[in-house]
């Protein structure tokens, strides 16, 4: 996402693919990075259906 809005595209469509993973599924590297990613997508998934099992 960084590199598309750096050469001026619009990140909006990067952003929507990214939040729409699944975190148990998405292969994610097992570095501090990637359960930072995990995390956020898990956080992103509540907010978006609060009435999803966590």
């Amino acid at each position: 996402m960084h590199t598309a809005h750096r050469r001026g595209h619009d990140p909006a469509e990067h952003i929507a693919k990214l939040a729409s993973l699944n975190p148990d599924r998405a292969m994610i590297p097992d570095t501090d990075e990637g359960r930072r990613l995990r995390a956020s997508l898990r956080a992103l998934a509540f907010v978006q259906n609060p009435h999803a099992q966590p």
